[in-house]
């Protein structure tokens, strides 16, 4: 059987994991590792939601502007990469290994031929620019009280993937108090170990 891209997917969520255990398995932490990289990057397929986010963008920047928006489609264009990035990887496991069982080894050498260097440090800087804004806007006034009551009118209209995954968003990270611990490892980690790829396989 050849490797899908559920299997890609869920293959670099027990990555993430590992590589935040230390978080994961601080109480504080744990609800925003959860719905980043349990939700965020989750390891089925995301494409019904990913259309409803940007229909939803788009709908709401008739009547919305300002950072909120600008939140939104930083996240429409991290998943946009994400997938796209995914998808080059996924292509190159097959011409490399075929069916054989994914293994770390593989997977980096895969990540590597695909150079896409600048491309992943994008996506890290999505990622990083949207945790902190994100975490900006959740936290201010009427925020909270007016996303749950979205989400309560999207839900009469049986349209709640987004309201759903927003409000999920609002509880993981407005009960963290002090975001930029996490976002530091993530940085850091990230970049540590593209380029350690990037070296290691160059030589």
């Amino acid at each position: 059987m050849s490797i899908s891209l559920t299997h890609l997917k869920q293959f670099q969520n027990e990555r993430l994991r590992g590589t935040y255990a230390d978080f994961i398995t601080r109480e504080a932490y744990r609800p925003t590792c959860d719905f980043f990289f349990g939700r965020v990057y989750k390891g089925e397929d995301t494409s019904e939601r990913d259309a409803a986010f940007v229909h939803f963008t788009d709908a709401l920047e008739k009547v919305l502007g300002g950072d909120i928006i600008t939140c939104m489609r930083e996240l429409v264009d991290l998943q946009k990469l994400t997938n796209d990035l995914d998808e080059r990887l996924l292509r190159m496991l097959h011409d490399m290994s075929g069916s054989e069982p994914l293994a770390m080894g593989i997977y980096e050498e895969a990540y590597y031929r695909c150079d896409n260097y600048a491309q992943r440090v994008d996506q890290i800087d999505l990622l990083l620019s949207s945790l902190h804004m994100a975490n900006r806007i959740f936290h201010r006034w009427g925020i909270g009280p007016g996303l749950k009551a979205l989400h309560r009118f999207q839900r009469l209209r049986g349209k709640t993937l987004v309201t759903g995954f927003l409000v999920e968003g609002y509880d993981a990270l407005t009960g963290l108090k002090d975001v930029a611990p996490l976002a530091r490892a993530i940085e850091t980690r990230e970049r540590e170990r593209l380029d350690r790829i990037y070296r290691k396989t160059a030589g």
